[in-house]
């Protein structure tokens, strides 16, 4: 049974141009959702421009925009939102045009039935709250990736300027020995622009040292925010990140109640890693039966223990010790990063991540375990 609180912290939009169908379905449902409504779609478009909705429920027959054409606009402007009409038992073929154009999850016929509305009310909160945090880690997820991508540029543009600030360190030395061994050969205006000359250029490369200490003492890797995870959830948000012909392919089997204490993005990366790995050598293999299994459980220490199996042909045992190696792939468009970000970013959650040795019949087996609660403090 869903939590009523989560019910209620995903509101519920009821459009209808009959004032008594409004007063039915507050009073109705008004009890388990967080219920708004509005007599029209103009007002219900203006409604969502104010505040995000989880289901609009719109009757399908209403002056100046129709239900169907509603439920397309709000496909448009706001995707996450489930759609469902209300139609008449003759309204089949504009129910049939609600899914083929206003991209309706759902319609239900008048007079509709308390029990079988709100089973589908139900159903199309938890689905949109679901699109809702799975829109929201592919955000957070894309700038995560985006400020690495930042602290790498600026790790290289550190090196390099100090490398550069040394060089010109040195030049500036054998100038200043050269100019001080000839500076009588010079007219007293002449070493006086010399002097100013060189104090200058002094001051040039004192700048320069200075901005190469602060790219240095710049903070390096963003902070952890370790947090309880439940490791279904994740899975379900990840494996929507997929094509859904991958998806398919994913066998996941984790229990509601298993947790562990991890950053939940650095989880989120590790697992899109290693299933994409293992996505990627199904169809190198040409193998469109194999199945990638990610199973999860807690180990006997009592830590998490997540591992990812695929049915592909598994790893070479002469490649087996390269495999988290930096740079080190078997494809000629991958930059070899993928496992060994994996790697540091499961080490950095004070977990491990290795290769299981290869079993017959099986392709390659990732094992990663990281903490299940939180370390005691002090």
């Amino acid at each position: 049974m869903t939590d009523p609180a989560f019910l209620r912290a995903h509101p519920v939009l009821f459009v209808d141009d009959e004032p008594d169908n409004l007063l039915v379905l507050r009073h109705t449902f008004s009890k388990r959702y967080d219920v708004l409504t509005a007599p029209d779609a103009l007002a219900a478009l203006r409604l969502l421009e104010e505040r995000p909705v989880a289901v609009l429920v719109t009757d399908q027959r209403m002056p100046g925009m129709s239900g169907v054409t509603l439920c397309a606009e709000v496909r448009s402007r706001w995707p996450a939102t489930r759609r469902i009409v209300l139609t008449a038992w003759g309204d089949r073929d504009a129910a049939v045009t609600a899914i083929n154009e206003g991209g309706v999850h759902a319609f239900i016929d008048k007079p509709w039935q308390v029990e079988e509305l709100d089973g589908l009310l139900r159903d199309a909160v938890a689905e949109a709250a679901l699109q809702l945090r799975e829109a929201e880690l592919r955000r957070t997820l894309l700038e995560r990736e985006r400020l690495l991508a930042l602290d790498a540029i600026r790790q290289r543009v550190a090196h390099d300027l100090g490398n550069a600030a040394g060089i010109a360190d040195l030049g500036f030395d054998a100038l200043q020995e050269i100019f001080e061994r000839n500076r009588s050969n010079f007219e007293a205006f002449e070493q006086q622009d010399g002097v100013e000359a060189m104090r200058v250029l002094r001051q040039a490369l004192d700048l320069i040292s200075g901005l190469h200490s602060e790219l240095r003492l710049l903070p390096g890797k963003l902070q952890r925010k370790p947090e309880l995870v439940r490791l279904s959830e994740t899975l379900t948000l990840i494996t929507r990140m997929f094509p859904a012909e991958d998806a398919a392919r994913l066998d996941i089997s984790a229990d509601t109640a298993l947790t562990a204490w991890v950053d939940r993005l650095h989880l989120s990366r590790i697992l899109m890693n290693l299933i994409y790995n293992s996505l990627h050598a199904l169809r190198a293999a040409d193998t469109p039966q194999g199945r990638v299994r990610v199973q999860c459980r807690q180990g006997d220490d009592g830590r998490v223990q997540v591992t990812v199996l695929d049915d592909g042909p598994g790893v070479p045992e002469s490649l087996r010790a390269r495999v988290f190696d930096e740079g080190f792939s078997t494809r000629a468009d991958s930059p070899g990063l993928g496992l060994a970000i994996a790697r540091e970013l499961a080490m950095g959650e004070g977990g491990a991540l290795t290769l299981a040795a290869p079993v017959t019949g099986e392709g390659a087996r990732f094992l990663l375990t990281v903490p299940r609660e939180r370390p005691p403090t002090g």
